[in-house]
């Protein structure tokens, strides 16, 4: 399962999820229902034969992740980049949509 980093600014939502050694071809993003899941496989590369391997910490194989979004985003505009080892997606708000309203008290 890949670290993630969320960020919200005012136009939008980031997530930065940390999948180094992949590439863009490894990586599957759907969206259904206000779920975005992300899912992929980072692939083992054999070492070369005059290394000697002693340790392997980092993850490999297939890994998924799902986010729920919120009503207030643009499905239409969501955009994904990767780049050393992070896979950026934005998630554009909605501005016609808002979660935010006041109630007044009479």
């Amino acid at each position: 399962v890949p670290k993630v980093d969320i960020f919200e600014t005012e136009k939008a939502y980031e997530l930065h999820l940390a999948v180094p050694g992949a590439t863009k071809e490894d990586f599957k993003i759907d969206l259904n229902d206000n779920q975005l899941t992300v899912s992929g496989e980072r692939k083992f590369s054999k070492e070369k034969k005059e290394n000697n391997l002693y340790v392997v910490e980092t993850q490999y194989g297939n890994f998924s992740r799902a986010f729920s979004l919120p009503e207030n985003v643009d499905a239409s505009k969501i955009t994904a980049a990767y780049t050393n080892g992070i896979l950026e997606i934005s998630i554009p708000k909605d501005e016609k949509k808002t979660l935010k309203s006041s109630i007044k008290v009479n």
